[in-house]
């Protein structure tokens, strides 16, 4: 492999690591916010922040909840671009587009379909 390849790999590969680094550093509001999506169909938001506090020690007050939910606009947005980021990766190593693999109902289909004619055996 020469010195082109290898630099190559390695600037595309903190490029990933810049992208995952960015999932980390999330806000808990950010973190939770799936989880408190799914649970508001059921709960109240004092609900919710009472089971956070009383089964797993997490201090997230009903009005964090609340505000958490009046934003959802934006936590979608976000889950929605860091979505994309890792499509765009994957799409880079098969020779595919981002939105190919995004798209249902084969966006799975065409994942295990470049696997499988990229992996040997």
């Amino acid at each position: 492999m020469d010195e082109y390849s290898l630099k190559s790999a390695g600037e595309e590969l903190a490029k990933f690591a810049d992208a995952i680094s960015q999932l980390e550093s999330r806000s808990r509001s950010e973190i939770l916010f799936p989880y408190i999506f799914f649970a508001s169909k059921k709960m109240s938001s004092r609900a919710i922040s009472r089971w956070l506090s009383d089964e797993r020690g997490i201090d997230f007050s009903a009005a964090s909840v609340a505000k958490t939910l009046r934003e959802c606009d934006k936590y979608f947005a976000l889950i929605a671009e860091r979505a994309h980021i890792l499509a765009e990766h994957l799409a880079e190593q098969f020779d595919g587009c981002a939105e190919e693999i995004l798209c249902q109902p084969f966006g799975m289909d065409r994942i295990r379909d470049l696997i499988d004619q990229n992996i040997p055996g």
